[in-house]
């Protein structure tokens, strides 16, 4: 994207305009018609006379303010579409963008399933009585004594790797495979037993965690619970955004009394699955022993450490 001088007035012309504004040079429609001629216009005489160039990926933001500006050529619009100065047509623009956008997104959906769809996560779940981690099999929380089974079977709870929603906060979890750590049965925001649904994973994958342009993963989660008849409550959706905004304070503060004072984080390694570090060393000998005993369908073949709180070698 870019401004270039019309062969025919020199007037300054954006490369994605139809015509040119001050003359009239039909860019757009000579271009239709080398194409209907088999004229390659993507060679560089005919790029270099006629200045006709496709949309890239690499189009310029449209400054959103009281007077929105051309991303072109920065000329006030003034509400219009297509800017009087250079040509520009903004409509263009945000319909390539959106394709672009679109396109990406379908790329990651695919990526997140191929790559994901062949991991099989460790089936644990946080018990809701104590959330520790504990194994989705579990009769009763062996630390606390909360009955996991009952609890799984009153609140339906039938498939872990699914997508599951809060109901009341909307709470968004997007499967095992996909948030690589334990479903909490009752929401770790408000205690509200989650509501497993059959939305698309991959696309909860996408919305949580690659689509930074506009994350509304409040939005996705509402839509998924209205095909429930579920709507959320307001209140707890803000009370668990305080919770998480406040769980971001207190990192960077202890971030920043870490930088103040010199001292680097231990580097002490953490389970992959319940996050605790209550964690011990698998020895050689033990893995040794187990190799013999076992054979290669040992579970501690290329493992180094054995978490105490959930069992997970790793």
């Amino acid at each position: 994207m870019s401004l270039v001088r019309c062969p025919e007035c020199g007037h300054m012309v954006s490369t994605h305009a139809p015509s040119c504004p001050k003359c009239g040079f039909p860019y757009k429609k000579y271009e239709d018609t080398a194409k209907a001629y088999g004229v390659d216009i993507h060679k560089e005489p005919f790029i270099e006379y006629y200045w006709i160039s496709k949309i890239t990926e690499d189009v310029k933001y449209i400054k959103q303010s009281s007077k929105t500006m051309c991303a072109e050529c920065g000329e006030g619009l003034n509400g219009r579409s297509v800017c009087q100065n250079c040509g520009f047509d903004i409509s263009l623009y945000r319909e390539e963008k959106r394709l672009h956008q679109e396109m990406y997104k379908k790329e990651m959906m695919n990526k997140s399933r191929k790559t994901r769809g062949n991991v099989d996560q460790p089936l644990m779940v946080h018990c809701p009585g104590c959330k520790k981690a504990v194994s989705y099999y579990a009769d009763t929380c062996p630390d606390c004594g909360f009955p996991i089974r009952k609890f799984i079977s009153e609140h339906n709870i039938q498939d872990i790797k699914k997508v599951h929603v809060c109901p009341k906060c909307a709470n968004l979890y997007a499967g095992i495979n996909y948030e690589k750590q334990p479903l909490y049965m009752a929401c770790e925001f408000c205690n509200t037993p989650m509501l497993g649904t059959d939305a698309d994973s991959a696309e909860v994958c996408f919305e949580k965690c690659f689509n930074w342009q506009n994350p509304d993963v409040d939005g996705l989660a509402i839509k998924i619970l209205s095909k429930y008849d579920i709507k959320p409550d307001q209140s707890a959706i803000q009370y668990r955004h305080n919770i998480i905004e406040q769980q971001e304070r207190d990192k960077e503060r202890q971030e920043q009394l870490l930088a103040q004072a010199n001292i680097s984080a231990p580097n002490i390694p953490k389970c992959p699955i319940c996050g605790s570090m209550d964690i011990e060393n698998i020895s050689t000998l033990n893995r040794a022993v187990s190799t013999a005993m076992v054979g290669i369908a040992s579970d501690k073949i290329g493992k180094q450490f054995k978490c105490k709180n959930c069992g997970y070698k790793f």
